[in-house]
């Protein structure tokens, strides 16, 4: 009877782990969570939470975070802990890959690009074989000109092969 109780449990963590971890943020969040461009080394988000707003928890593989408006947001990880951070506009940085559920706590609304690798392992990315403009040219640039034109429905219209801050 013991054993059986012990797999019960064993059984009933592992399914609701993988749960967590297989929860792709455009689907758990989509109100908040956009794709722009998609390839086979990276997917680009556009991020946006209203103040107070708060995602489901979710993972991203390893990826470049790179905030279009000054942010602050606490993370929540599957155990419990927190961890707050702050990104001035237009700052960039590292996230590795992992479950959290972001909730902005800052005065104003956070708007952020994603880039995440799409790698077997952390540290092996590959590019596609065939770049053609998804990768470089001035069809597969990131431009800081026009952020005010380019928000919401625009930014999605204007990235084909492009986004433009």
């Amino acid at each position: 009877m013991k054993l059986f109780k012990l797999i019960t449990v064993v059984s009933a963590v592992l399914v609701l782990s993988v749960a967590v971890f297989a929860q792709d943020p455009v689907k758990v969040d989509p109100s908040h969570y956009s794709v722009l461009l998609e390839n086979a080394a990276v997917r680009l988000l556009h991020v946006t939470y209203p103040v107070g707003g708060k995602s489901p928890m979710h993972q991203h593989p390893d990826s470049i975070a790179v905030a279009l408006t000054p942010s602050k947001v606490k993370f929540t990880m599957p155990d419990g802990k927190t961890q707050d951070s702050d990104m001035a506009n237009e700052s960039a940085m590292y996230i590795p890959g992992g479950p959290h559920s972001p909730t902005n706590v800052g005065t104003g609304a956070v708007s952020a690009l994603v880039v995440e690798f799409k790698a077997a392992a952390p540290g092996k990315a590959t590019l596609p074989a065939s770049r053609g403009h998804d990768a470089e040219g001035p069809g597969g640039r990131a431009a800081r000109d026009g952020v005010s034109q380019h928000r919401g429905a625009d930014l999605h219209r204007s990235c084909r092969h492009e986004a433009r801050l």
